[in-house]
């Protein structure tokens, strides 16, 4: 879904076809404004922005970038806005117009579906990205790279244009909540009809993430998209270290270089009783194995593999008794505060092997006294750790 790459025209071509033609909603108000300083060829965006459903933000819009002719080689774009928490209502005015012209371009001319495709962690665009979708009809959006739990309340609330916003993850934030939104009727004026609610459609490479989203209606999307590993990029296969043939030497070029290399490998067929004997033994300065429950069967279950649990466990202990060294051990995952595995993962000394619990922080403060790291949207994948022993 590259800018500009998967757009309108690609968009209408498929859809035309019968199937759902899928714009990129990343960087649109970029693409618009210099789609528009270098003469708009064709007229396509004009065109579009004279049906926006408020002439005077168009106006402004156009008169802000469009270059007759074009602004001609080696000229700068004049820059646009830049993202932000605080209110800019020139960049709301952008993102809103930028996003409609690109679907209603897809849109022209047939009754077939067109969605529009957002990143998750592009936080700060996506309240005014998706109203200026929907104000063109957008009949999808996509959302991936991230958890999208927070846009099914986000498309309720812009269907009728309510003010909505969502969570923006903030490094270093600790418990301070930071939010974007928007506010359509203070952008657009009064007097707009009710929109049509697109279906929400979450981009998957994990059932985990499915069963996640999908246990609440506050956040279960319409429907998922699975992406496999043959999709490539961050959906690329699994590969534990050992699938390298040249790990033991990438570790020992490390250590050479005054480093610390550390490894963690998942509990795969390639985990066999040697292998961390052979890391240790070629500089690795520490080797992480994880546990996701208290016995095999709970382990198992999550990881929804067989024997995964009883090799972590071997692993574990071949490297313990091979070298003495206190440099391995086991990072034990708490999963609940309530369950029987939470009771034992949580233990001060839950086995010789784990040296540290860590578990989803789901309070103000959690068991280690530590702030969670992260907002409560992603609580799934904020952890904090206790040393054990």
């Amino acid at each position: 879904m590259g800018v500009g790459v998967s757009g309108w025209r690609l968009a209408r071509a498929v859809a035309l076809t019968g199937q759902l033609g899928v714009v990129s909603g990343t960087a649109l108000d970029a693409t618009l404004a210099r789609r528009l300083q270098l003469g708009d060829p064709g007229g396509h965006v004009r065109r579009a922005l004279a049906a926006f459903p408020v002439p005077e933000i168009a106006d402004r819009v156009l008169g802000r970038y469009f270059v007759p002719g074009g602004s001609g080689a080696g000229v700068p774009y004049r820059p646009i806005p830049r993202l932000g928490l605080r209110g800019n209502r020139s960049r709301d005015e952008l993102t809103v117009v930028a996003n409609y012209v690109e679907v209603l371009l897809a849109k022209e001319g047939h009754d077939g579906q067109v969605g529009i495709n957002y990143l998750e962690k592009i936080q700060l665009a996506t309240p005014a990205a998706v109203y200026g979708a929907m104000l063109a009809g957008v009949d999808h959006v996509l959302m991936g790279a991230g958890i999208p739990a927070e846009i099914p309340s986000l498309l309720d609330a812009l269907a009728a244009h309510r003010p909505a916003g969502i969570s923006v993850t903030v490094a270093g934030a600790e418990d301070t909540r930071h939010s974007v939104g928007l506010d359509p009727e203070r952008l657009l004026g009064r007097g707009l009809p009710a929109l049509r609610r697109p279906r929400l459609l979450a981009i998957v490479s994990s059932h985990v993430l499915a069963a996640y989203l999908a246990r609440s209606p506050r956040t279960r999307p319409d429907g998922f998209v699975l992406e496999s590993a043959v999709a490539g990029g961050h959906s690329a296969p699994p590969r534990g270290p050992f699938a390298r043939p040249d790990l033991f030497e990438l570790v020992r070029r490390g250590r050479d270089l005054g480093l610390a290399p550390a490894v963690s490998p998942s509990a795969a067929p390639a985990l066999t009783a040697g292998n961390p004997a052979r890391l240790h033994h070629a500089g690795a300065a520490a080797i992480s194995l994880s546990l996701d429950g208290a016995t095999p069967r709970r382990h198992d279950d999550f990881r929804g593999y067989d024997g995964v649990f009883l090799r972590t466990m071997s692993a574990c202990a071949a490297r313990r008794e091979g070298s003495g060294s206190s440099g391995s051990g086991v990072s034990a995952v708490r999963r609940s505060t309530s369950t029987p595995v939470a009771a034992s993962c949580s233990s001060p000394t839950p086995g010789p092997c784990i040296r540290r619990v860590s578990f989803p922080c789901r309070r103000a403060t959690c068991g280690s006294g530590r702030r969670p790291t992260s907002t409560g949207r992603r609580r799934s994948s904020s952890r904090c750790a206790i040393r054990a022993g």
